[in-house]
């Protein structure tokens, strides 16, 4: 089962050189604290087929984007560990992961849990691995997992990254879609803390951040995507969310400008 890989304005995106998108059961993931959306951990996310789950080894876009995450750490001080999961298992029982120490391991949930609580995360459930969840959507099971152990952390995927010509990350763009019209539509207040989240890692990291807004139509055929014009917020580097005065402009254009 592969969860999610893409629509159109991704596929587009991440086909201009320099642009970035995880994908195939991979997933750049901040995690913080609810109290002050302040980033604690960043997980490089992987989903894996029973048959691979406890090889040593990592796929290329994994080495890719964990490289991503090394770098977004180094530079705003946030450690990164890499999680790697059973993607068919509907309870997570066992994790593979490797820590800044660069050993990859075999580790059960208590000791994860544990791990968790180290990067000061305060966990309710003590229960939770026992449990089947039905994932209910494109969500995977360690993210369904996740949030039935926390009350207090939030976590944000990074949806499309800029490099420059040294594979620098110099922006990140969250991608946002809906039936809503491209004039009226804005971020929603209920995912602000998720966007400050976010903020407050890239301005530690010296990244721009970016929201992009498309519309789509939907009939018996699914999903269509208009891509011919896109909306634009610059956030701004600030502890609060705010942006710039947001923008309607040609996707073609946006490359000359962003």
């Amino acid at each position: 089962m592969n969860y999610y890989s893409g629509n159109d304005i991704y596929n587009y995106i991440n086909s201009v050189n320099h642009c970035k998108f995880a994908n195939d059961n991979f997933w750049l993931v901040i995690y913080g604290t609810k109290i002050d959306r302040k980033p604690r951990l960043i997980i490089a996310l992987s989903g894996y087929e029973t048959s691979e789950f406890k090889t040593k080894t990592l796929k290329p876009n994994e080495i890719e984007w964990l490289g991503y995450a090394k770098q977004i750490s180094s530079k705003s001080n946030v450690p990164w560990i890499y999680v790697r999961f059973d993607k068919n298992n509907t309870k997570v029982s066992e994790l593979k992961i490797m820590t800044q120490k660069r050993t990859m391991s075999l580790v059960n949930i208590d000791f994860y849990k544990s791990l968790l609580e180290y990067f000061g995360f305060t966990l309710v459930d003590k229960n939770t691995q026992s449990k089947e969840f039905n994932t209910g959507g494109p969500a995977n099971i360690y993210q369904v997992w996740q949030m039935k152990i926390s009350n207090d952390m939030i976590s944000s995927d990074i949806d499309l990254i800029k490099v420059n010509n040294e594979n620098l990350i110099t922006d990140v763009y969250e991608l946002k879609r809906s039936k809503i019209s491209i004039n009226s539509w804005e971020p929603f207040k209920a995912d602000y803390h998720n966007f400050e989240l976010l903020n407050h890692l890239f301005i530690k990291a010296n990244i721009k951040f970016h929201i992009t807004y498309n519309e789509f139509s939907q009939d018996e055929n699914g999903r269509k995507d208009n891509i011919q014009n896109i909306k634009i917020f610059d956030v701004k580097p600030t502890q609060s969310f705010e942006f710039e005065k947001p923008s309607i402009i040609n996707l073609h254009d946006f490359f000359k400008f962003y």
